[in-house]
C-alpha cells in the first residue's frame, strides 16, 4: 500500500468518527433572566446557518438540490453524469430552476449547459468511497466546466473524481474557480479532456490542494491567472499533459511539497525560482539539472507543415522578441511584460494573453505552414510555423508578425 493510499484511507477513518459524532445531543442551555425573553433576529445577508448534520445523496438533483451555505454533502460511490440531469429535466426550463434556486445556477455554454455555484460561502461535498475514483462526476459538452465555483468562499472537496466523458478535445476546464477563497481539495483526481485540470482566475485567493492527481488534460494541469495568496500543492502527481499550463505568480505565492511530476511538467518547472518546490520528484530524464533549453537558431529553421488540425487545441509561449530592422534579439521570460501566450482553440478561435489581458481572436490556415489571426477590430496577424528540419523531436515554433517587431513562440 503506497503512501497517497494510505492517507487517504486515514482522511476516510476521519470522515467516518465525525459522523459518528454527529449524532451527539448538545445539552439544553440553562435559562437565565437575560434569556428568558424570546428575541428574534433576522441572519445577516450570505452567512452560513447553523450547521444541521452530513446528507447524503444519491442523484446529480439531490445533489445539487443540497448545495446551500454550510451544508455538508456525502456522495454515494457511482459515477454521475451531471449533463444528463441538465438536458433531460432543465433543458428548455433552466431559467424556472435559475429562479428557485439561489446559488446553483444553470447556465449555457457553447455546446450545453453546465452548473455554476455562485456567492456561497461554506461547503463540504465528499465521495462516499475509499479513494476518488469510487465517485465520480461527469459532464459531456466540451466547453463547460466540470464544477464552477464564483464568488464562493469556504469550499471543501474531497475524495471525488471529475472529467469529460470522452477523450478527445475540450475547451473548457475541470475544476473552475472565478474570485473565490480559501478553497481545500483533497484525495481529488481530476483528469481530461479538459483543457486544464484546476483553473483559476480573476483574483481567487489561498487554494490548497492535497494528495489529489490532476493529468491527462489537453493543455495543462493548472491555469492559476490573477490570483492571490497562498497555492499549496502536497502529496499531488501531475502527468499525461504535454505542459503544466500557465502559474502566473505576480501576486501569489505558489508551493509544491512532495509532489511527483511527468517529463512535461518537469522540464517546465525546474528553474522557476517563482515557485517553491520542497522535497518534490522529477521525471527522470529530465532531472540532474536545469534542463536544456531550446535552441534558438532560426537561420537553421524552416517553414514547418502542422497544418489546421496540428494547430487546434495548442498554447504557445514567447521565447523572444526581433527587431526587424536591425535583428536585435531580446529573450523573453513566459510572464515578462512584452511576452505574449496564444490558445488556439478548435473552430477558429482563440485567446491572446497581453500583458495580463485576454484578447479573443479568429484565426485560420493559409496554408499547412502559414496562418492568420485576426484581434476584434484589428489589422490581421500573419504567423507562420517553423521547426528544425529532418528532426521530428524539434521543437515548432510559430514566427508572429506583431505590431513592428517579429515574435517567436514555441
Amino acid at each position: 500500500m503506497n503512501r497517497k493510499t494510505i492517507l487517504a484511507l486515514l482522511l476516510a477513518l476521519a470522515m467516518l468518527f465525525t459522523l459518528s459524532a454527529c449524532g451527539d445531543k448538545e445539552p439544553e442551555p440553562q435559562q437565565t433572566e437575560a434569556n428568558t425573553t424570546q428575541q428574534t433576529t433576522e441572519k445577516p445577508a450570505g452567512q452560513a446557518p447553523a450547521d444541521s448534520g452530513p446528507v447524503r445523496v444519491s442523484s446529480v438533483q439531490d445533489l445539487l438540490e443540497a448545495v446551500r451555505p454550510g451544508a455538508h454533502i456525502i456522495v454515494e460511490t457511482g459515477s454521475y453524469n451531471i449533463s444528463d440531469f441538465l438536458e433531460a429535466d432543465l433543458k428548455t426550463g433552466y431559467e424556472k430552476w435559475n429562479e428557485t434556486h439561489e446559488y446553483v445556477k444553470v447556465e449555457e455554454c457553447h455546446d450545453g449547459l453546465e452548473v455554476v455555484i455562485r456567492k456561497l460561502d461554506g461547503l463540504t461535498i465528499v465521495g462516499a468511497g475509499e479513494s476518488p475514483t469510487e465517485t465520480e462526476l461527469v459532464v459531456e459538452p466540451r466547453y463547460a466546466a466540470v464544477l464552477s465555483f464564483v464568488e464562493c468562499q469556504n469550499i471543501d472537496l474531497s475524495q471525488l473524481m471529475l472529467g469529460h466523458t470522452e477523450a478527445g478535445d475540450c475547451s473548457g476546464p475541470v475544476l473552475y474557480l472565478n474570485d473565490c477563497r480559501h478553497i481545500d481539495l483533497s484525495a481529488m483526481d481530476l483528469y481530461g479532456c479538459g483543457v486544464t485540470g484546476l483553473s483559476c482566475d480573476n483574483g481567487t485567493t489561498n487554494v490548497s490542494v492535497y494528495m489529489s492527481d490532476i493529468h491527462d488534460c489537453t493543455e495543462g494541469e493548472l491555469e492559476l491567472f490573477d490570483c492571490r495568496g497562498q497555492f499549496y500543492f502536497n502529496n499531488c502527481d501531475f502527468y499525461g499533459c504535454s505542459s503544466i499550463g500557465y502559474i502566473g505568480t505576480e501576486n501569489a505565492d505558489v508551493t509544491f511539497e512532495e509532489c511527483s511530476f511527468d517529463a512535461a511538467e518537469s522540464y517546465d518547472l525546474l528553474g522557476r525560482d517563482d515557485i517553491e518546490f520542497l522535497n518534490c520528484y522529477w521525471d527522470p530524464d529530465v532531472v540532474g539539472g536545469d534542463p536544456e533549453p531550446p535552441v534558438f537558431d532560426p537561420e537553421s529553421w524552416e517553414p514547418w507543415d502542422g497544418g489546421e488540425e496540428f494547430m487546434k487545441e495548442t498554447l504557445w509561449y514567447t521565447w523572444a522578441k526581433v527587431d526587424p530592422e536591425n535583428g536585435e534579439t531580446v529573450n523573453l521570460d513566459y510572464d515578462s511584460d512584452d511576452a505574449l501566450t496564444l490558445v488556439f482553440d478548435a473552430g477558429g478561435t482563440g485567446t491572446m494573453t497581453e500583458r495580463g489581458e485576454d484578447l479573443a481572436f479568429e484565426w485560420e490556415m493559409l496554408s499547412e505552414s502559414e496562418g492568420t489571426l485576426q484581434v476584434e477590430d484589428r489589422t490581421p496577424l500573419y504567423f507562420t510555423l517553423y521547426s528544425e528540419p529532418e528532426n521530428d523531436e524539434a521543437y515548432v515554433w510559430i514566427m508572429l508578425e506583431y505590431s513592428s517587431d517579429i515574435y517567436w513562440l514555441y
